[in-house]
């Protein structure tokens, strides 16, 4: 792995605000906007990045080594400074916690994540690349929305716990499917909700036990 001779120390700018709400005791609500700019990233454009976006591999195509039948032999993928990131979003959280009298208690959780945009340059002098709700190749997707939604109840020495996770589905670019199954058309990926249950007991001096 080489580094460009020019490599300069990544800068960012970021801000954020939110506010707190607890319209009654057992119940806060947690809303917050965060916005974060990011120059001089440091990175390398990944082979697949590379392969799969037209203007990027016209212009770094003398990256790709190949031989002399004209096969890929390798692609040359230097630490750099890539260009610049722009991303913000918001996250809520809620929480509530109540008595159930003779029955326990029972807590409510929901934390969730819109991400409002995400735009980077894979190269210092290249467009900007609209990533949200998109897999473009060498780099992870980005879903527009992901949420945890958990319950716990408690009573003497049991407790309940339930959980979902969920993860808002995305599109694989035409480039990315051809590069890796030579099917020249986009695939959405479809939504995942995955639920997560535990049951813990704690009766035992010294001991607890989770089923889950």
């Amino acid at each position: 792995l080489s580094s460009d001779k020019n490599l300069k120390p990544e800068k960012s700018r970021q801000f954020a605000f939110g506010a707190v709400f607890e319209p009654i005791r057992e119940l806060s609500i947690a809303l917050d906007y965060w916005n974060i700019q990011k120059r001089d990233q440091i990175g390398v454009i990944s082979g697949d990045t590379l392969m799969a976006e037209p203007g990027l591999y016209q212009q770094y195509r003398s990256r790709v080594r190949r031989t002399t039948q004209g096969f890929i032999s390798f692609i040359e993928t230097p630490v750099e400074n890539l260009g610049e990131l722009k991303t913000s979003g918001i996250d809520i959280d809620v929480r509530t916690s109540f008595a159930l009298g003779g029955a326990g208690r029972l807590g409510a959780s929901f934390t969730g994540t819109r991400v409002l945009k995400f735009e980077q340059q894979n190269g210092k002098t290249g467009p900007f690349t609209d990533y949200l709700g998109f897999s473009r190749g060498g780099n992870a997707p980005v879903p527009e929305w992901q949420h945890t939604l958990a319950f716990d109840w408690n009573l003497g020495d049991w407790n309940v716990a339930l959980e979902n996770v969920f993860t808002k589905g995305w599109t694989e670019t035409a480039d990315v499917v051809d590069t890796n199954l030579g099917v020249d058309a986009p695939y959405q990926v479809k939504n995942t909700s995955r639920w997560n249950l535990a049951v813990s007991y704690k009766g035992i001096k010294d001991l607890k036990l989770t089923v889950g």
